[in-house]
């Protein structure tokens, strides 16, 4: 719009917006001025010192300043307004004032009533596109309602930060901003008052002159009858029905969702509805008194427990339910009765230890008496395990002797040589030598004896050999105090002596007449190297040895020497 020049009463809008979000700012009244220069003369301020906010509701942001006369006289009025509220900009503005003159026009050469006569039927035509056919067309033209119809398929709409009744573009003036203050329309009104035929025109145009309106209508008829109606009918062939929105960021409140679709890749496939429903009648027949286990009485589907228990134990069905490679002997019975009728005579006032006076069927000998029987020159092979079987097959014959640091040959010591998954184990004979027939190869060499030490090694094989080992024998001290013995034993598995065995000696009773309160002690340690573990004991008293899971009841003889070999006792697991 134009403003009138040296003229009271003009106002100017301006639109404060937040250069940071891009938002308009409203209530910043008090700290917005303005500056004006008239004719590029120099800046100074506006009368109206601050401006008034229009509408905070519905036109937020945009502030309205008054001009007065003095401001308006001037062809060009340079306005720059600014805010002392950090981040706030406004647009300078450049007005061009007219002379209320100026608004006058030279109507001598238009054209009469009459005259216009002649653009009758074609304003007719005019008047029924734009009243008639042109709506028509416009309301069959989309009957989309965004209030209440669904958009069938969006994917991109670009990023909106404010979504009231659709956000526009920043800084755009709102509409409320263009409107025309009442001064300069009454402006305007004093000078169309003042045209002639009291602003009718009766007597203006002549029809000559009306010529170059005509080619002027005939170029509207075109545009309203033909152009328009095409572009109209081009303009929108959405159909939110089936049409695809290509991209979409942000959907506001959906309050109906009957085929939204998610993530990509997620499942599509319609359940087995009727399988599952299947599968739940027979599920739905298992009865849980017990939480996790199914009633007996609920197991319905094939038959009574004492069928099913029939058909499982019919014939050889059995079988295969039975343990494989045990004995199928039939035990001989007899010879156990006759074997229990011996043992019942047997009598253990201690546990573990037959009473002495029990053993009537020797003779009445003591048990030191049979152990040096069974163990005298070569009684003791028949309990000896036959370990021909373990000195190999290969092709080279190795003979391995055992000695003590000194040359004294050991036996009983337990060799064993390995070579990768290969391994034999035998004892030394009285000579302290084993033989083996082994293949070549390096073979580590491992061997063991109660109460000797010995650091495995290896043995390189490439012909017949004969190899010499030495074991040092540990020695055990005597015990410091009178009336004791250093009591001793070696702890032993299947493999010979073992080290790192747990052990525990207690006591549990004290020789009467010993002067010493009885007070329970244990002595407990590991097993050297040699399978070595020796303890302070009373001679006369009596102890409880436990290795690992396996107890022995050990009495010390009165008359025991100092050191006192208890022998060799087996290690539990």
């Amino acid at each position: 719009m134009s403003y009138l020049k040296n003229t009271a009463s003009q106002k100017f809008n301006v639109l404060a917006v937040n250069t940071a979000t891009g938002l308009p700012v409203s209530g910043d009244s008090a700290n917005i001025i303005a500056k004006i220069s008239i004719d590029s003369a120099a800046f100074a301020s506006l009368t109206d010192t601050n401006p008034t906010e229009l509408d905070a509701t519905n036109a937020p942001g945009v502030y309205v300043f008054d001009l007065s006369q003095s401001e308006t006289n001037g062809d060009v009025l340079t306005i720059i307004p600014s805010s002392s509220t950090a981040n706030v900009q406004m647009d300078m503005l450049n007005i061009y004032t007219v002379e209320l003159a100026s608004y006058k026009a030279d109507v001598s050469g238009l054209a009469t009533a009459i005259a216009l006569g002649v653009t009758d039927g074609k304003c007719t035509s005019i008047l029924t596109d734009t009243g008639t056919t042109i709506p028509a067309q416009i309301t069959a033209l989309n009957d989309f309602d965004p209030a209440s119809d669904t958009v069938a398929n969006v994917t991109l709409v670009a990023t909106t930060t404010t979504n009231t009744d659709m956000r526009g573009t920043d800084n755009a003036a709102a509409a409320s901003s263009l409107s025309i203050t009442n001064s300069s329309v009454n402006t305007i009104k004093g000078v169309t008052d003042n045209l002639p035929d009291s602003g009718a025109l009766t007597s203006l145009a002549t029809a000559s002159a009306l010529s170059t309106v005509d080619t002027v209508v005939d170029a509207i008829l075109v545009d309203t009858g033909t152009t328009i109606p095409a572009q109209i009918t081009a303009l929108n062939n959405f159909d939110p029905a089936s049409d695809a929105v290509a991209n979409v960021t942000l959907v506001g409140t959906t309050t109906t969702n009957t085929d939204m679709r998610g993530t990509d890749s997620a499942n599509t496939v319609a359940p087995a509805n009727s399988d599952i429903t299947a599968i739940k009648a027979k599920t739905d027949q298992f009865v849980f008194t017990v939480s996790n286990q199914v009633d007996a009485n609920a197991l319905t589907g094939g038959t009574s427990a004492a069928d099913i228990y029939t058909y499982f134990t019919s014939g050889t069905n059995g079988n295969a339910f039975k343990a494989t490679g045990f004995n199928t002997v039939a035990p001989d019975n007899a010879s156990v009765v006759a074997i229990k009728s011996k043992t019942d005579q047997l009598a253990f006032t201690v546990a573990n230890q037959v009473d002495s006076n029990a053993l009537t069927g020797g003779g009445g000998d003591d048990a030191a008496t049979i152990y040096t029987y069974f163990t005298n020159g070569t009684n003791e092979d028949a309990f000896k395990a036959n370990l021909a079987d373990l000195a190999g097959s290969g092709a080279r014959t190795v003979t391995v002797t055992v000695n003590e640091t000194g040359g004294s040959p050991i036996q009983n010591a337990r060799v064993r040589v390995t070579l990768g998954a290969e391994s034999y184990l035998q004892e030394t004979d009285a000579s302290g030598q084993v033989s083996y027939a082994i293949d070549d190869g390096t073979w580590a060499v491992v061997i063991t004896r109660a109460g000797y030490s010995f650091t495995p090694t290896t043995l390189v094989v490439s012909d017949d050999d004969s190899v010499t080992f030495q074991m040092t024998q540990e020695a055990v001290p005597s015990a410091a105090a009178p009336g004791t013995t250093n009591a001793y034993f070696y702890a032993y598995d299947e493999q010979g002596a073992v080290a790192g065995v747990v052990c525990e000696a207690t006591i549990d009773k004290i020789p009467s007449g010993s002067g010493t309160v009885f007070i329970p002690t244990v002595n407990s340690g590991t097993s050297s190297v040699t399978g070595l573990f020796q303890f302070p004991a009373y001679k006369g008293g009596k102890y409880t040895i436990r290795l690992r899971s396996v107890e022995y009841e050990i009495e010390i003889p009165t008359t025991a020497s100092d050191p006192h070999p208890i022998g060799n006792l087996k290690a539990g697991k």
